[in-house]
């Protein structure tokens, strides 16, 4: 089981690291890296984080897990992308920076799930749900998968503290 689930988060990790400019865009060459740049004064890679909550109650096999995370993933980039809120976009970019952070967690039902949802947007914290397109083991329609984040560990865990590692 564990194995399966190193394997799932090597197949999120890798989506996310392939992704080409669907996630926030990398800081050009000509911008500084350096200690007294102000978008990243005070964070390091121990706070910047995405949190992957997964309905446990619809027994997704190991690869589906794998590949709603993934989903999850790349729409939450997508939509701080699309919005344009330079704080949210600057949490993408810091997170990328400092290794892509990511948290797999369960949640039983759909119901938990979107109540987290909707605390963590209370929070002004990015969220994003998988609906699933119903090819596979899932019916159609079904939300199998929010993300939260990027964001700082800070503003995420007081969200998510509840919650089992999946």
């Amino acid at each position: 089981m564990a194995a399966a689930w190193f394997c799932s988060i090597g197949l999120v990790w890798s989506v996310v690291t392939a992704c080409s400019g669907a996630c926030a865009q990398e800081p050009d060459a000509s911008e500084s890296d350096s200690d007294d740049d102000e978008s990243d004064e005070g964070v390091d890679e121990e706070n910047m984080k995405l949190v992957l909550v997964v309905r446990s109650d619809l027994s997704m096999r190991t690869g589906k897990i794998a590949a709603q995370c993934s989903h999850a993933t790349l729409g939450v980039c997508d939509r701080i992308q699309r919005r344009g809120d330079k704080r949210q976009q600057d949490n993408v970019r810091r997170w990328k920076r400092y290794g892509q952070a990511k948290i797999v967690l369960k949640v039983p039902t759909e119901e938990e799930m979107l109540v987290l949802a909707g605390v963590a947007e209370s929070l002004r914290l990015p969220t994003y749900v998988v609906v699933d397109a119903g090819r596979t083991q899932i019916a159609a329609g079904s939300r199998t998968v929010l993300a939260i984040g990027p964001a700082p560990t800070g503003s995420i865990d007081p969200v998510t503290r509840g919650l089992k590692l999946l």
